[in-house]
């Protein structure tokens, strides 16, 4: 079923204001100064833009590509697993059986309706002046995420790959028919598919892709393949310059440059390099280049870490930044040597961090860039084998991107190996990642990653979460302590705020911790103190935080048995005595269960069809230890209900887990720890 509703429902004058009053209090002057120019350009600039386009059109004669920034490998080369898939999938997707963010099913329309959430069945379309729609607030649980996914043309790629590696072109004329749908019920810069310059970026990105497969389609010539170069005409004369206006002229800059202007910049050197006569939009194409290159050095830490704290983010932007490096080769403009370096840490260092089967730490929207990988298959898994194993574990990717290794400068060798780490400045038996602020310590089949960094990126820290000590432990590469996930951004803001709190982390923090404040979905009120790390004896490691009501700091020791984390809290003072509690909240996957065997012991069993189990001891110094299994593992959304146990798997996927609540007091000094030991076959009790 259908809904539509009032926009004007969406959002009250009062929440509105303070909005904005906390948003202004985050920037400078000249950037508010910069922001009121782009909101004046955004709403009186189209009548600037159709005179450039009218200019244009004279002058240039229509759109003629004249490189192809992204060289596409030959269509008899490709895998044969892969052509069987991309005919499954574009099936699929010709059905209407699409999956958003990999992994969220949705039933939609062909062609779909764009300006649908079909999540919660609410139809937004409206004819309104993009500058004057607030996305950040929707009504009835719908989420903007879930309009912009459609229109970031990822299943419009896969039908264009389909269509190249099988040699069916009528693939590439449905393909080419439903973007003209979409410039029908999307005019520019009208309605919520043109009010982020993030997703008009990405839909050049995507769509020099499908301009390329189609125009090799195109070329084998034959009456459809007259049909499809007219179409491909039309459509980038419709398409492109509007486009690149809007991504250039609503680009993200000050505190909001995080992945946004990665993106944003991505777009528009792809286009422009294609399209060089695109440049009378926006600028030459070595000013884009200049422009990016500052903010990959920026947006990565020398360590290779992206600095907004957020795992799937760190590939996201690579993602884009790699297209962009294989773009400026194949112009022979290629990057600085600096930033290709930069970029191969960057690609190192999700190597190292990111687990396959393990949960992102940080916001994560399960967002990726162009499906270059196997259809129906995980994307980060896929990415991290070709990382980690090369060709023939993700014989997608390569296939794919082959012939952009050749161009980029970057991805030279792809099997990193332990060597690869030296860059990073680490304590006996620990990788420390010391300007991301992130500690890994593999021992055998344990995998632990603790979290010892800064909120997030500039002033806001948008998409940082208050995880600061909080660690997560992985055994036989099965997640049994994890990070709560993000939820959703706009459709939930209750489970939002709660996701990327103190109270869903495991870090030991006063109960009473109000700092710092979520202000917004993506706007802090201030950032806490980077953590300081010290090195113990043995194989431990000690980090600390000073937050408002104190001091937090935990150790963690390996030992033969397993793991010791031992947390303190050290109260400020005159701190009352009410408020010198904290709290430790070990969070324990979806389906696991949790039972007490004794008064200070406890085992774990991620499923009743997996036969290991963990114990878990604390110590006695805890005051209160409590054991928390949710009635039930799978809930709604919107959520409803108690925060007991719930966290997110994946982006609009929420789930319920056990956990083990503990409560100390700071004023004791008594020490207060739990063990995690190795995990052994247990019998169900």
């Amino acid at each position: 079923m259908t809904r539509t509703f009032s926009l004007s429902a969406s959002m009250s004058d009062f929440e509105k204001l303070g909005w904005y009053y906390h948003r202004l209090k985050a920037m400078t002057v000249a950037e508010i100064c910069g922001h009121l120019r782009k909101k004046t350009a955004l709403a009186f600039g189209r009548r600037t833009f159709e005179s450039n386009l009218r200019g244009f059109a004279r002058a240039s004669g229509g759109l003629e590509a004249k490189f192809d920034p992204l060289p596409l490998p030959r269509p008899e080369n490709a895998p044969p697993e892969l052509c069987l898939a991309l005919k499954i999938e574009s099936k699929r997707i010709l059905d209407g059986r699409w999956l958003a963010f990999g992994h969220v099913p949705l039933h939609v329309d062909t062609p779909p309706r764009w300006h649908k959430d079909y999540l919660v069945g609410i139809d937004l379309a409206t004819d309104r002046p993009s500058h004057t729609l607030n996305h950040r607030a929707l009504p009835g649980g719908a989420d903007i995420k879930l309009v912009w996914e459609l229109s970031r043309w990822t299943h419009l790629v896969t039908l264009s790959q389909a269509a190249f590696v099988n040699r069916e072109s009528s693939l590439s004329l449905i393909c080419l028919e439903w973007i003209e749908d979409w410039l029908d019920h999307n005019p520019p810069f009208k309605g919520w598919n043109w009010t982020s310059a993030l997703e008009s970026g990405m839909r050049l990105v995507q769509f020099v892709w499908i301009d390329e497969l189609c125009s090799g389609i195109a070329s084998r010539g034959g009456d459809q393949g007259k049909v499809l170069a007219g179409k491909l005409e039309s459509i980038r004369e419709r398409l492109l310059p509007a486009h690149v206006w809007l991504t250039w002229n609503g680009r993200s800059f000050g505190s909001s440059a995080n992945n946004h202007l990665i993106g944003e910049l991505a777009g528009l050197i792809l286009a422009v390099a294609r399209w060089p006569a695109l440049s009378k939009f926006c600028v030459p194409l070595e000013v884009l280049k200049t422009l990016w290159e500052t903010e990959v050095l920026c947006q990565f830490a020398p360590d290779g870490g992206n600095r907004e704290q957020a795992l799937n983010y760190q590939l996201f932007s690579w993602e884009f930044c790699w297209q962009v490096c294989a773009t400026l080769g194949q112009r022979g403009v290629p990057p600085s040597e600096e930033v290709r370096a930069r970029l191969e840490l960057a690609a190192q260092f999700f190597r190292s961090v990111w687990k396959p089967g393990g949960w992102d730490y940080g916001d994560s929207d399960s967002a990726f860039v162009t499906p270059l990988v196997m259809p129906g298959q995980d994307v980060p898994t896929q990415w991290w084998l070709w990382f980690s194993q090369g060709s023939t574990a993700a014989p997608a990717v390569d296939y794919w991107s082959r012939p952009l290794r050749e161009v980029a400068g970057v991805g030279r060798a792809w099997t990193f190996s332990a060597e690869d780490r030296t860059r990073t400045d680490s304590f006996p038996g620990w990788t420390w990642f010391k300007d991301t602020g992130l500690a890994l310590c593999d021992q055998g089949r344990w995998s632990l990653r603790w979290d010892v960094g800064p909120l997030g990126y500039l002033q806001t820290a948008a998409h940082g979460h208050l995880d600061a000590l909080h660690c997560s432990i992985t055994y036989n590469q099965e997640p049994w302590v994890i990070d709560p996930g993000t939820g959703a951004y706009y459709g939930d803001k209750r489970l939002r705020q709660h996701l990327s709190s103190w109270d869903a982390h495991n870090g030991p923090v006063s109960i009473d911790e109000p700092h710092p404040r979520r202000l917004g979905p993506f706007l802090w009120a201030c950032h806490h103190a980077k953590p300081s790390v010290s090195f113990s004896s043995g194989r431990g490691l000690s980090a600390r935080v000073g937050l408002s009501q104190g001091i937090s700091e935990r150790s963690i020791q390996w030992i033969d048995e397993g793991i010791h984390v031992e947390d303190c809290f050290q109260p400020a003072s005159g701190t009352p005595p009410g408020q010198a509690r904290f709290r430790v909240r070990w969070q324990f996957p979806p389906g696991a269960s949790l039972t007490r065997i004794g008064e200070t012991r406890f085992r774990i069993q991620l499923s009743p069809s997996n036969p290991l189990v963990m114990e878990i001891a604390v110590s006695d110094a805890w005051i209160q230890v409590e054991v928390v299994n949710p009635p039930e593992n799978r809930i709604s959304h919107p959520f409803a209900g108690s925060f007991d146990g719930v966290c997110s798997p994946r982006f609009r996927s929420v789930a319920r887990g056990p956990q083990l609540r503990l409560t100390g007091d700071g004023r004791l000094g008594s020490l207060t720890w739990t063990r995690f030991y190795m995990p052994h076959a247990g019998v169900r009790e």
